[in-house]
């Protein structure tokens, strides 16, 4: 017996992505928080749907692109309501409110430099500064820590706080080379 995707397919053709995700127009998108720093979607003339939380569909790769907005509580929570194509098609106070909640979500503190990273009983002992001040942790394993395009680095360490070098490159030297023994 064929399925109903099997006999959808046309040999030689592509599957269609975009058909099958749940796109909001942007030009009848509209976000904004209530009272109660929630946030809500309004489409052209239609009630409002919410509270509404935000996730990056690919935080790593494509961060500003397929926002899926779905419930945040009650008895539908996590049901997706719809994606947001690209963050840059918003209104301008829709994407701000939009960023707001996303930064809320993948929230990480940005490492600006490396003083000393020491391994005491396999366990790796972090001493970085950072935007928000100096700051002491340990890492459970290697896993942790990951290296990605452009010289990004995430860490998260055992407390499940997350961290980011957004340039490794930027970083002085004597910091690049401790981080540089860990990779």
């Amino acid at each position: 017996m064929v399925s109903d995707s099997e006999s959808r397919a046309v040999p030689g053709s592509t599957y269609e992505l975009m058909q099958e995700l749940d796109l909001l127009d942007a030009s009848q998108v509209r976000l904004f928080v209530d009272d109660f720093d929630e946030l809500y979607l309004q489409l052209a003339d239609a009630e409002p749907v919410g509270p509404l939380t935000g996730r990056r569909a690919f935080p790593l790769s494509h961060e500003d692109e397929f926002i899926a907005l779905a419930m945040a509580g009650g008895d539908e929570k996590g049901t997706e309501v719809g994606i947001i194509r690209r963050l840059t098609e918003l209104d301008k106070e829709s994407r701000r409110v939009l960023q707001s909640e996303l930064e809320w979500h993948h929230f990480t503190t940005q490492i600006t430099a490396i003083h000393s990273i020491e391994t005491r009983h396999y366990v790796p002992h972090w001493d970085v500064e950072t935007t928000r001040g100096r700051h002491l942790f340990e890492m459970r394993s290697r896993r942790d820590l990951r290296v990605l395009a452009g010289g990004r680095v995430l860490l998260q360490d055992a407390d499940g706080n997350r961290y980011e070098i957004r340039d490794l490159n930027l970083l002085d030297d004597p910091s690049r080379q401790l981080i540089e023994a860990q990779i």
